[in-house]
């Protein structure tokens, strides 16, 4: 499969420079973020399980609009 995108989420989300080798490395865009993923994730099944949110699709739409995320443009 050919992938133009690539999606890095979690801690390691946070190193710019390790994006910008990915990008480089990879030709793929790279979108960074959030950070704090795990959290995110939890906080987001248990409002489905609560059912403040209505559908795992939902909850991503959610966590698109609430945190930021770095585009990094890949390119070679």
């Amino acid at each position: 499969k050919d992938y133009t995108s690539l999606s890095i989420i979690g801690g390691g989300s946070n190193a710019a420079y390790l994006n910008r080798l990915a990008a480089e490395y990879t030709g793929c865009t790279v979108y960074a973020g959030p950070g704090e993923a795990t959290a995110i994730g939890n906080a987001a099944a248990q409002m489905l399980s609560a059912r403040e949110l209505c559908s795992v699709e939902a909850a991503r739409e959610c966590v698109r609009r609430s945190f930021d995320v770095t585009v990094v443009p890949g390119g070679r």
